[in-house]
């Protein structure tokens, strides 16, 4: 992919903060419904990225994301069983908290949610 070739810093040595945010709003953008098959997902990556480490990505490779269309919600019929989502959606600050903590591989993000999503249910 040519997000790769254009970003060598990814996964190398003395690149790690930056390397976890990366990651981090990777999974962040999948929460948010982009595709990481588009254009518009390494656009808004890029843009992200830019906020934090505006030294890091360079100024001509970022565009503005076209706004993504919002889809339209469809409920299910009456009598007819709700679909049940796998996804498991973190707030920002829960995203933030787990950053915080030192969690920022993909599959460690999953678990820290899905303790999040247990929690939230057993209060509720």
């Amino acid at each position: 992919m040519e997000w790769w070739e254009n970003n060598n810093w990814f996964n190398s040595q003395g690149f790690e903060k930056e390397t976890a945010m990366a990651r981090a709003i990777d999974i962040q953008l999948d929460i948010e419904g982009y595709d990481n098959n588009t254009d518009d997902y390494y656009i808004e990556l890029n843009n992200r990225l830019q906020t934090k480490f505006p030294e890091l990505v360079s100024t001509k490779s970022v565009t503005s994301a076209k706004p993504r269309q919002s889809r339209q919600s469809v409920a299910p019929t009456t009598g007819g069983q709700a679909l049940k989502s796998n996804r498991i959606r973190m707030t920002s600050d829960q995203l933030r908290m787990a950053r915080e903590l030192g969690i920022t591989e993909p599959e460690q993000l999953k678990k820290y949610a899905k303790e999040i999503q247990s929690l939230s249910r057993k209060d509720a």
